[in-house]
């Protein structure tokens, strides 16, 4: 299903993209180490792609999350790059 389609459970509708935001959002270090650990170097795009949707649809407070997000992910690329 896209984004801009709506799921229905228990009276409350919502966008799919929004039912995957609930899901899948965890705390700022925690979702950073995670997609570190998953994708490498390419969690980066992962994230900024989730920070593109939020900021197309106007959602301040994942548009700050991302961002956030992207900012742990890139401290901890750094420290794993040899001095």
């Amino acid at each position: 299903m896209d984004a801009g389609r709506h799921a229905s459970h228990v009276g409350i509708s919502f966008s799919m993209w929004e039912a995957s935001m609930l899901i899948h959002q965890k705390p700022v270090p925690a979702e950073a180490t995670e997609l570190v650990r998953q994708h490498g170097s390419e969690a980066i795009l992962l994230a900024k792609t989730h920070l593109i949707e939020a900021e197309e649809i106007g959602d301040d407070e994942h548009v700050a999350y991302w961002k956030n997000v992207l900012e742990a992910m890139q401290t901890i690329l750094n420290e794993r790059k040899p001095h």
